[in-house]
């Protein structure tokens, strides 16, 4: 259940990333 977290904590990172760039 933790990696999930970590995937959808990511995911919204790499979201933010691209929309920053």
């Amino acid at each position: 259940m933790k990696y999930n977290i970590y995937i959808f904590l990511n995911t919204l990172n790499y979201c933010s990333f691209e929309h920053k760039t």
